[in-house]
């Protein structure tokens, strides 16, 4: 399976993607087996301009966007507590997102204590 990740920035650019290598994979499953299923339905997130999270598809179709603290997508959404799983997907971006931006979008998903 191959697991394609894309930066979702509503800039008019053309949005940053990178693929996740077969470990980063692995890691990405297992979080995402990890993050809790929330007690009510997950609504749809509202469209704003800029950064709008990160989405990941495998080979099959299946897609997950992660953002604000939710996983959109798969068979249920899910939680993700403290942002833990976007922080490790923009991590992995690597030579894909620029330094500035990977820098400004680390503020915004985890905001100094």
């Amino acid at each position: 399976m191959s697991i394609a990740v894309t930066l979702l920035m509503s800039s008019g650019d053309p949005d940053p993607t990178w693929t996740l290598t077969p470990e980063q994979e692995r890691q990405f499953l297992d979080k995402l087996a990890a993050s809790p299923v929330p007690p009510t339905p997950v609504g749809p997130t509202g469209r704003r301009a800029g950064y709008t999270g990160i989405m990941a598809r495998d080979g099959s179709g299946e897609r997950w966007v992660v953002h604000r603290g939710w996983i959109r997508g798969g068979t249920v959404s899910r939680v993700d507590d403290k942002r833990v799983l976007e922080q490790w997907l923009l991590d992995t971006a690597h030579a894909a997102v620029a330094p500035k931006l990977h820098a400004e979008l680390t503020k915004q998903i985890t905001p100094p204590a």
